[in-house]
């Protein structure tokens, strides 16, 4: 659904795609596209005068004119260089972000692209210590092929780490940390203190009493 937020161009090639998948074309498509407008881009064609397009040529264009403001711009390749792995953030994660963006840079050939992203993995990590000792990569695939032995490295790490964290306590129904009740080191197994110490308090704090209070 096209709100009038997202390209408008984006939005009216992928309409026409399915258009022509399905062999529809002409007026047809002037009639199934408003089903795919909600919000303020359904609102305005609420508005249009009826027959005031007579192709839908002239009505696309009207569309994407009248949504232009949100067309999403080219970027350039400087833009693509600035696309930098964070120190710490994994492989996986800057390698998604980086090729998503890449689709938003027109030109951009496959030179361009693989300078850009060798010049942006951070420095020092380990697929950069590996890239400048061995082999240098000419491709790509080449990147992407050497990279996903380091992603899978670095999510087995996680895992392992993962699994060795100290387990939390159990919560209970009322929300409160599980523990085990904690009695004095002298205690007898029913709950009765030792021979020792088996006397009555003298009222004062700080005094055992002869058993300990169980708790409800």
């Amino acid at each position: 659904m096209y709100t009038g937020r997202e390209d408008p161009l984006s939005h009216l090639k992928y309409f026409e795609m399915q258009m022509d998948l399905q062999r529809t074309r002409g007026d047809v498509c002037c009639r199934i596209f408003p089903a795919t407008l909600s919000e303020a881009a359904q609102q305005w064609y609420f508005k249009l005068a009826p027959g005031k397009f007579n192709s839908w040529k002239a009505f696309s264009s009207k569309f994407n004119a009248q949504f232009s403001s949100s067309c999403q711009l080219s970027l350039h390749l400087r833009d693509l260089v600035e696309v930098k792995q964070r120190p710490g953030e994994p492989l996986r994660a800057y390698i998604s972000i980086f090729m998503m963006e890449a689709t938003k840079v027109s030109p951009l050939t496959e030179d361009g692209k693989l300078s850009a992203t060798l010049g942006a993995i951070e420095v020092l990590g380990e697929l950069w210590k590996d890239i400048r000792k061995n082999d240098p990569v000419d491709s790509m695939s080449d990147f992407l092929d050497r990279a996903e032995g380091f992603i899978k490295l670095e999510e087995a790490i996680q895992q392992v780490e993962g699994e060795q964290k100290p387990a939390k306590s159990k919560v209970t129904s009322t929300g409160m940390s599980a523990q085990l009740p904690h009695y004095p080191n002298n205690s007898s197994s029913n709950g009765k203190l030792s021979n020792n110490n088996n006397r009555q308090g003298n009222g004062k704090k700080g005094k055992f009493t002869s058993k300990i209070e169980q708790a409800p």
